[in-house]
Parts: C-alpha cells; sequence; structure tokens
C-alpha cells in the first residue's frame, strides 16, 4: 500500500523502539528503530457482496544498514549523473536537431540514473560566430569571407538540497503489516521473524537449484506431479534437519569443523550445508573379499571426518564400521 506510506511515516512519534538482533557471537546488537501506527483494511467479499473491514497493525521500522545503502545509493547516482552531464558541457551543435537532440540526452541522464527528484538541469546555448574564407587560397583584402554560426551547450546541473533531506528522512523505512494481537506479536519480534525468513526461503532455492532441484521431468498426471514434489519436500525436511543438528552442535561445543571444502582441506566452519556434509561421505568402499568358501568385507575409505559427522548427527559410527563383519 504505497499509497498510505507517507502518511505512516507522518505519525512517526517522538521516542522511537530501539530493535535490536542477536550477533555472531549471539549479543544482542543495535540493527534500527520503530513504532507502530493502525489502519483498516476494507474490501468487498465477492461471495456476499459485503464490505468487509479488518484493523490492521503498521509496524514502521528503519533498519540502519538499509538506511545507509539507500543513502549511498542515491549519492552514487547523483555523482554518475553529474559527470555524464559535464561530458555533454561544450558540446558543439550545427543543427537544430542536434541541439534538440542534445537536451533530450540530458533528460535520459536523469531518468537512466533515476535523480529527476532530486538534480536540477540547465542548458543554456552559446552562438559564437568565425569568419572563413570562400573557395581554397590565401587570405587577401579582395577574398570573400562568410560567417559561420554554431552553438555550444553550457551544461549546468544543481542538486535539489529539500529533496534529498525528503529522502534521507525517508531512508530506511519499511512497513511490516499484521493483524496479530499486540499480545502475541510485538515490533521486536516481528523484526525477528523477518529477519529469519531466509531459511524457509533458502528451503524453496534448494528445490530451484543444486541436489534437490526440480527437474523438467515430463510427468503427465497431477498424482505423479504431487508425489514428486511430496518425496522433494520429504528430502528437504531431511536435509534441513541434518544442517540444523549439526550446526547446533558445534555451537554447543563451541567447536568447528574441517575437511569440507575441496582443495582447501584446512578450511573450517562452524556453519556447514547438508550438501557439503555428504558430500564428504563420497569415496567411501566396501570391498567384498571371497576366499575359497569364506566371504570377508573391508571398509576402506572411512576417516575421522566421517566419524565426526556422525557423531554430531548422534549416530554411532557401527553404521558403517558394522559392514565389515557383515556375513
Amino acid at each position: 500500500m504505497p499509497e498510505h506510506f507517507e502518511a505512516w511515516l507522518d505519525q512517526q512519534p517522538k521516542r522511537l523502539t530501539t530493535l535490536t538482533l542477536p550477533d555472531a557471537k549471539g549479543c544482542q546488537r543495535r540493527v534500527g528503530c520503530g513504532y507502530e501506527v493502525t489502519h483498516t483494511v476494507t474490501w468487498q467479499d465477492p461471495q456476499t457482496h459485503e464490505e468487509v473491514t479488518v484493523p490492521l497493525r503498521v509496524f514502521m521500522v528503519r533498519r540502519d544498514r538499509f538506511k545507509d545503502q539507500q543513502i549511498q545509493d542515491l549519492q552514487r547516482r547523483l555523482t554518475r549523473a553529474e559527470v555524464a552531464l559535464k561530458a555533454l558541457n561544450g558540446r558543439r551543435c550545427d543543427t537544430p536537431a542536434e541541439c534538440t537532440d542534445l537536451e533530450t540526452q540530458t533528460q535520459a541522464v536523469l531518468v537512466e540514473q533515476r535523480v529527476a527528484d532530486y538534480l536540477s538541469v540547465q542548458v543554456r546555448w552559446q552562438e559564437p560566430q568565425v569568419e572563413k574564407l570562400v573557395g581554397p587560397g590565401r587570405a587577401g583584402p579582395k577574398r570573400h569571407t562568410r560567417v559561420i554560426q554554431y552553438r555550444v551547450a553550457q551544461v549546468t546541473s544543481r542538486r535539489k538540497p529539500a529533496q534529498i533531506q525528503a529522502y534521507e528522512a525517508a531512508a530506511g523505512w519499511r512497513a511490516y503489516g499484521t493483524n496479530a494481537p499486540r499480545s502475541r506479536l510485538t515490533v521486536q519480534q516481528a523484526v525477528e521473524k523477518y529477519a529469519g525468513q531466509w531459511q524457509p526461503e533458502r528451503g524453496f532455492g534448494r528445490l530451484k537449484g543444486g541436489w534437490l532441484k526440480v527437474a523438467p521431468v515430463f510427468l503427465r498426471t497431477d498424482e505423479h506431479i504431487c508425489g514428486l514434489m511430496f518425496i522433494l519436500s520429504l528430502v528437504l525436511r531431511a536435509f534441513t534437519l541434518i544442517e540444523f543438528v549439526v550446526r547446533r552442535e558445534l555451537q554447543a561445543q563451541h567447536a568447528t569443523l574441517a575437511g569440507l571444502y575441496d582443495g582447501a582441506p584446512n578450511k573450517t566452519t562452524d556453519r556447514p550445508t547438508t550438501e557439503r556434509l555428504l558430500n564428504a561421505f563420497q569415496g567411501i568402499t566396501l570391498l567384498r573379499i571371497r576366499i575359497g568358501h569364506e566371504v570377508q568385507y573391508q571398509l576402506s575409505g572411512f576417516s575421522k571426518l566421517h566419524r565426526r559427522i556422525l557423531q554430531l548427527l548422534g549416530l554411532p559410527a557401527s553404521l558403517y564400521t558394522a559392514l565389515e563383519n557383515s556375513p
């Protein structure tokens, strides 16, 4: 509802709620500030054709990092526009069409950099005259001359301080809407939930690419398509659980895990992915050796890294080592 955004900003109280999030060490750090406004949403029920009005709580949240990014982005766009306009300064135009084209270019720069509201441009024209000889040969008292007149563009730009200040005052603000009661969800809790939304989004990303990518399998029936997605959703839950358990145990033990990165055996991490954990188990080989009537099994490639991963998952190493003694 962008049409209401400015009105919500105008309701900003003098005292704002400080918002915090835990850092990598678990300590709470300030990430911004916020406040709450009320709003009502009204629409017409398509079945009963009656108007339905629902009260809405709107959390206006300003993240410090997001604010700085927006302000810096505007400054970069203004600088790029000023450089491009400076390059047009002093351009010579011999025909009216060339003059019109240059003025169009100045406006195109503002549109391209999205600074039309924050930068004003003025194009003035100088009309110098040059006297030239008519025909070939050297100058003389009887030589005919002609006057050539052309136009030179003087392009100047000026920033609009009032509009820039208004942009900076609104920078970093976002609106979160909810119909949850205040006893269930506060501004602080809403920010925490929003900051953690990358976790389910990462699951959807896994279904779009990587090991769990929904490949273009040509399934003909809806039942087959639902079945495929059901199986992939089960695997996704397993992926998520493995990753969560290993990271939780590493955090509880204040430890890291090495040997998961190809070409960097000494590189450590306390936030391994399920893909890297499973990839580490490649290369384990079970040999079946038959000597006369006796059959023996030999396990190779099972390392300390594999034992460590199984330990973090709460699984016994015998899941693999017991295969050596299997009949």
